[in-house]
């Protein structure tokens, strides 16, 4: 099963990486967090889309061994959504003393929450989600283990471009 889910979480890396656009305005991707009270900073891998088509957002990052992957489905604006609707995946270390954390509708003790921040104004001047090309959340969450013992907090989490 971790092999299953560290698969899935490289090809959303992937996924997310391809659909980043490549040009001249390009802007910077930010992503941090504090695990169980240390700052911790994405620094590759990193990207996030919001789909308008299934109204999912996602985002990755990685620093070192260390991957981080967002999901969140059925976010149809700005506000602040509960969770564990959704999945978070967090895997610290590396080699024998690699741990995957998780957030999901399976594991009841895990939850957390999602602040979708921002709304670009479309043609009209209104706020469009149709016209988000960088999505900006604020998150926190708790995270078990496989065996839904050892958990970590995650507070502060940003998600920023520049």
């Amino acid at each position: 099963m971790k092999r299953t889910i560290l698969t899935a979480m490289i090809i959303s890396m992937a996924f997310l990486n391809a659909c980043k656009k490549e040009d001249a305005s390009k802007k910077t991707f930010s992503l941090e967090m504090k695990i169980n009270g240390v700052l911790w900073v994405a620094a590759k891998n990193q990207s996030g889309i919001y789909s308008t088509s299934v109204k999912s957002l996602s985002f990755t990052g990685q620093r070192g061994d260390d991957i981080f992957n967002f999901a969140k489905d059925t976010v149809t604006g700005v506000g602040t959504y509960a969770m564990p609707s959704g999945n978070i995946a967090l895997i610290l270390g590396s080699g024998s003393s690699q741990k995957q954390y998780n957030l999901n509708s399976s594991k009841p003790k895990s939850r957390g929450s999602v602040s979708f921040l921002n709304s670009s104004p479309n043609q009209t001047g209104l706020p469009s989600l149709a016209s988000i090309e960088y999505p900006e959340v604020n998150f926190s969450a708790v995270l078990f283990d496989a065996f839904n013992v050892d958990s970590v907090v995650i507070t502060e989490g940003k998600l920023r471009y520049q």
